[in-house]
């Protein structure tokens, strides 16, 4: 709809568009850090951003139990993370431990 202005190199055209994922910086907060973590695991991103997240936890769930944040990602190597020192999530561990097995998988 708006030729020549550059948005034709983000996105694979055709009946059913799709968005051209390397060349693409998935950027969210809270809940979307997740969002942004879980499409570096599933697309090859050109990065992501994540702020104050992923807080998702998997509660009262056994020891061992195998939670999507552990899977294999197609993204590597290209995160960047941050959150306020006094964010609940962050002082609980939950957002580092987050951060850290992402690192892992």
């Amino acid at each position: 709809k708006n030729p020549g202005t550059g948005w034709e190199d983000l996105y694979m055209a055709g009946e059913d568009p799709e968005p051209n994922w390397s060349k693409l910086v998935i950027m969210g907060h809270s809940q979307g850090a997740g969002h942004a973590a879980y499409l570096g695991q599933t697309k090859n991103l050109m990065g992501a951003v994540m702020i104050s997240g992923p807080q998702d936890e998997c509660i009262d769930c056994p020891e061992g139990t195998e939670f999507w944040i552990d899977n294999n990602y197609m993204t590597h190597n290209k995160y960047t993370a941050f959150a306020s020192g006094d964010e609940p999530a962050y002082v609980s561990g939950l957002i580092g431990a987050n951060w850290n097995r992402m690192t892992e998988a």
